[in-house]
């Protein structure tokens, strides 16, 4: 599946190739057929550091 993913601070998101998550017991996978940014996204792709916990890419 395609994901729009911020992959570096300060460098656009990349359009990416990503394999389809399975879902677990008890889980269920959602079909999202589209969804926006808002501005708050826009300023975390531009703040560096904004955002911390392991396997951020702030860290």
């Amino acid at each position: 599946m395609r994901a729009f993913q911020l992959v570096e601070w300060q460098q656009p998101p990349e359009l990416r190739e990503v394999p389809v998550p399975e879902p677990g017991p008890g889980q269920v996978l959602v079909k999202v057929a589209g969804a926006g940014a808002c501005h708050s996204d826009l300023h975390i792709m531009q703040a560096p550091g904004l955002l911390r916990w392991p396997g951020c890419l702030a860290t």
